[in-house]
């Protein structure tokens, strides 16, 4: 036994057949400007908690049968994703009239450029900018090593 009263334990039992009674699969057709219009209008929840409102500066991609992938930056925005993911997945479903969508992460190569941590390249990346700069370490013998 379970440790309930028999009769809680049937309550139980007919209450999951009613909520699996009541659930409808819909698959109402949406498009990419309808699912940036709700993906908008969900992240206006999070705009006083900066680290998951980070997640939707990066706009969905609607793939075909109704997968959703949504681009990070990083490891910390998918483990941040996978804490609203449910809530997400429960309002796009209820506001596209969908039931069928999947929601997927895919993290994304950042375009920034290396930072320069010495001189030596400083120097490297000024002199791919400018050339003359070589010229004239060459022609005055200049080191950054002394």
């Amino acid at each position: 036994m379970n440790g309930k009263i028999p009769s809680q334990q049937s309550n139980t039992i007919e209450q999951k057949a009613v909520i699996t009674h009541n659930f409808e699969e819909k698959e109402e057709s949406f498009t990419q400007e309808m699912l940036l219009s709700k993906w908008e209008e969900f992240s206006a929840r999070y705009t006083d908690e900066p680290q998951i409102y980070s997640l939707f500066s990066q706009k969905p991609q609607l793939k075909d049968h109704w997968h959703i992938i949504i681009p990070l930056e990083n490891s910390v925005q998918q483990s941040n994703l996978w804490e609203i993911k449910p809530a997400l997945s429960g309002f796009l479903s209820r506001e596209l009239n969908n039931t069928k969508i999947e929601i997927d992460s895919e993290i994304t190569e950042s375009d920034e450029k290396p930072l320069i941590y010495n001189d030596s390249e400083k120097f490297q990346v000024m002199a791919q900018k400018n050339p003359a700069l070589l010229l004239l370490k060459q022609k005055f013998n200049l080191d950054f090593n002394s």
